[in-house]
């Protein structure tokens, strides 16, 4: 887990601006496997078979981490995070002990993050509701009920939205799919907040779409 934290700390901001920024502190350039670029590099460096979500390539002081036209920004992320498991952990080689731990470093930093946000959401919670109380008690005016009132109407304000999403009765079996995306999600997944969503059964959204790999729904 250390490993993950140093890394976020690193990192900052968990998309591929602030990645692609860390990676060239480290010598790395990002190069789109079917850019032009990429084409002329992969066909320079004579790779074949290469994977076309993304890989890691480093020889003879030539470092470069390639990856796929990846039209999803949540998946996008995702195998950028993998491949930086990949340098983090100094693999040398594929192997299905490798590529399980940069995908596990991947999914720990992604956690850390939702982790680190309901930490500060919490924080930030207690602190207005806080405010509030002491407000309630240096005034001694508002009823005790009223201050009731108001402190979970600062709770409700300050907890972070949900797309205003109505959820089932049954909320596990309904998914959620953005309006150009091919996975679908849980609808508190932070990859689909303020986008235009459409609401399956988890049924009806696998016949036509994979499950997120971040919410794993």
């Amino acid at each position: 887990m250390l490993k993950h934290l140093i890394f976020k700390l690193k990192v900052k901001k968990l998309d591929e601006i602030h990645i692609r920024q860390y990676l060239e502190r480290k010598g790395y350039e990002i190069i789109y496997i079917h850019s032009q670029r990429g084409n002329e590099i992969i066909s320079l460096l004579e790779l074949e078979n290469v994977d076309e979500e993304g890989f890691v390539y480093n020889h003879n002081d030539l470092k470069y981490v390639f990856l796929g036209n990846t039209k999803d920004d949540a998946d996008k992320l995702m195998v950028l995070l993998h491949e930086c498991g990949h340098i983090e952990h100094k693999h040398k080689s594929i192997s299905k002990l490798n590529e399980a731990q940069a995908w596990h470093f991947a999914y720990n930093v992604l956690k850390l993050t939702q982790k680190i946000i309901k930490f500060v959401t919490l924080v930030l919670i207690t602190a207005a509701t806080t405010c509030t109380l002491m407000q309630h008690y240096m005034s001694a005016v508002v009823p005790a009920a009223s201050s009731k009132y108001q402190d979970a109407e600062i709770l409700s304000d300050s907890t972070p939205a949900t797309n205003n999403i109505k959820i089932s009765d049954n909320e596990s079996d309904i998914v959620y799919v953005t309006k150009t995306g091919t996975r679908f999600h849980r609808p508190d997944c932070y990859t689909i907040k303020g986008k235009i969503l459409t609401e399956y059964s988890k049924a009806e959204a696998a016949k036509h779409h994979t499950p997120c790999k971040i919410c794993r729904p």
